[in-house]
């Protein structure tokens, strides 16, 4: 049995200290729990590790259940059937050097440690490195201390017993099914950690257990010389970084012109204001020189300077889940340093959140601080206990690439289908999906091909004085050449193309699930929706109804998508009147001012947050 699915065991998603409670969130096997609970312990030493929980010396920290999706994936292998939880532990209740446990208290009337499994960057220890650690400072204005967060080491507890060799080798984690896992510092085996350790510690114990750390790295049968270095070049770099005010934002690494830039250049025209903004992208795509030539100075992907600029930011605007990814750490690579992390990760988004997005989307993945909504129809989405956003977390404020729409009608019509998961190869962090021999034979390929050549629809369009431009969905730009079309119908990629150009220049858009829609939509123009009955939907139903609330007709097949389009055409493609109330009633705004908003929101947020106030 895996790690992850042995039922003696707690996975831990976020680790943090905010507004004077440390936080942390978790999931364990739901089967387990139905028959049982789960206790968190805060002790100093004295209690039985293995079944007394409740003696002198024992604080038990109040755990809460929640609905948030929770999965685990531990060597490719994901398990969704997870009950979350989360807790918090008070500063005042933290002393000199205390233990965290969890435990499951069965109905047999036995307390049983459980195993932790912490692999998610923002659990800040990782349970394959002995000696990591992470370290918070208390907000206390009258005496503010600093603790450091390690795993047990299994010694002698203070005031208790020896640990036994079968708890060392496992204990109850054997029963359970829990497996080994390769030893990390080169010699023999280890099973998972059992427990935290949290005392106060300064400079000095930092500092040495920074040193042991160091030497795991180093010498470890899974460590990395590479990290080794990159970590010894935060320190050495400490003094420099340690009082800017970095703000990182980053779209597609091989493709700029979405909300990431929009967003980074509104920034720059604010830096004066005291933050270093950073726009992270390959430095061999075109965007990057593009960017260069307007002036700006992107951050080359992976860059020395990009990953410091990383670990010392105080604010991340991401577009994507898998923050560390796109700012430059893969993940395996991240265990090494995520404990230095320490910006407050928010989502401008890349498509808006109408969908169930709940396994990318929801607060745990990234441990969103802010998530900026173009409609009130996202809030109601992203409010739904699966997400596990607080109010006060999900902001009305318009997405930044809103701000470049404005209508420049050259009439054409585009025709912009999303991909489906099955269509396209496996992807590989930073470079575009590669070319899938077997497209051309997919009901997909075959129904957007019998419309690029559909005469009808393209006798209409030149005796309208229209041009059709298929635009492929960034996924699937290899499938290019599998593509041929008619007269007046261009076949374009996502890199051949400038977004807002090609939105704004537009008169009429068909699409089936794209996020373009409703960039479309923004710039009240009309949107038609093709849903062929072969083909399942991109996304499971979330918050948007296409019958109720969608923006223009819904066609199954090509014969009703010709007669509709044809009829626009030669209509001049008018936007009715129908599906104007219905976009004046989805956007909360229509000014062109969603970065500022966004801006002014995020920087009151950041500056709450170093005054240590409550947000």
């Amino acid at each position: 049995m895996s790690e992850a699915a042995a039922p003696y065991c707690v996975s831990i998603d976020v680790l943090e200290y905010e507004d004077g409670y440390l936080r942390l969130d978790g999931s364990a096997d739901r089967e387990l729990l139905k028959s049982g609970r789960l206790l968190l312990c805060l002790t100093d030493g004295r209690a039985d590790s293995q079944s007394q929980a409740y003696h002198r010396g024992v604080f038990e920290i109040p755990v809460r259940l929640t609905e948030r999706y929770a999965q685990v994936t531990v060597d490719k292998e994901t398990f969704a059937d997870r009950q979350a939880f989360a807790a918090q532990i008070p500063a005042d209740a933290l002393q000199a050097d205390q233990y965290l446990d969890f435990f499951y208290y069965g109905p047999d009337g036995v307390a049983r440690r459980m195993a932790i499994l912490a692999t998610a960057y923002q659990a800040r220890l990782h349970s394959e490195l002995s000696q990591c650690w992470w370290s918070f400072r208390t907000d206390d204005e009258k005496k503010p201390c600093s603790y450091m967060v390690t795993w047990d080491a299994g010694k002698k507890r203070p005031g208790g017993r020896n640990v036994t060799e079968n708890e060392k080798n496992g204990g109850r984690a054997h029963e359970a099914g829990v497996t080994k896992t390769d030893g990390v510092c080169g010699k023999g085996e280890r099973r998972l950690p059992f427990a935290w350790r949290i005392r106060r510690a300064g400079k000095c114990a930092r500092m040495a257990q920074e040193l042991r750390f160091l030497k795991e790295i180093l010498c470890a049968k899974n460590g990395s010389r590479k990290m080794f270095l990159m970590r010894c070049s935060y320190w050495l770099s400490y003094p420099f970084y340690e009082k800017k005010n970095i703000w990182i934002t980053f779209d597609k690494l091989y493709k700029g012109g979405d909300c990431g830039e929009y967003f980074y250049k509104y920034m720059c025209s604010r830096a004066g204001e005291g933050i270093v903004p950073v726009y992270v992208i390959r430095a061999d795509v075109p965007d990057y020189e593009r960017l260069k030539s307007e002036g700006y100075t992107p951050l080359p992907y992976r860059s020395k300077k990009q990953r410091l600029s990383y670990l010392f930011a105080s604010m991340v605007f991401g577009t994507h889940s898998g923050v560390n990814s796109f700012c430059g750490f893969n993940n395996w690579e991240v265990r090494f340093v995520q404990d230095r992390l320490r910006a407050a990760n928010t989502c401008i988004q890349h498509g808006l959140s109408v969908q169930d997005l709940r396994v990318d989307s929801n607060r745990a993945v990234n441990n969103n601080k802010r998530y900026y909504c173009a409609s009130r129809c996202e809030v109601e989405n992203l409010q739904k206990a699966v997400y596990d956003y607080r109010p006060q977390m999900l902001r009305l404020t318009g997405i930044p690439r809103y701000d470049g729409l404005v209508n420049d009608d050259k009439r054409q019509i585009l025709i912009t289908p999303t991909w489906r998961s099955y269509l396209a190869v496996h992807s590989v962090m930073g470079e575009m999906r590669g070319y899938n021999p077997e497209f051309q034979k997919t009901q997909y390929f075959q129904i957007y091909q019998s419309l690029l050549e559909n005469e009808r629809l393209i006798g209409t369009a030149k005796q309208c004085g229209y041009k059709i431009i298929y635009l492929l969905h960034p996924v699937l730009s290899a499938q290019k050449k599998d593509f041929t079309a008619g007269e007046g119908i261009e076949i374009r990629t996502a890199l051949e193309v400038n977004y807002e150009q090609i939105l704004t220049q537009s008169s009429l858009m068909v699409t089936d699930y794209s996020g373009v829609q409703f960039d479309f939509a923004y710039m009240r123009k009309p949107v038609v929706y093709f849903h062929p009955k072969e083909l399942p939907p991109h996304y499971e139903d979330g918050g948007f109804s296409y019958g109720e609330q969608g923006f223009g007709e819904i066609c199954t097949d090509t014969a009703a998508l010709t007669d509709t389009l044809c009829a626009y055409m030669e209509n001049g493609c008018m936007l009715k009147e129908e599906y104007r109330r219905r976009q004046d009633a989805f956007f909360a705004y229509n000014d062109r001012e969603s970065c500022r908003r966004i801006y002014e929101d995020a920087y009151q947020y950041e500056r709450a947050r170093r005054r240590g106030g409550r947000t």
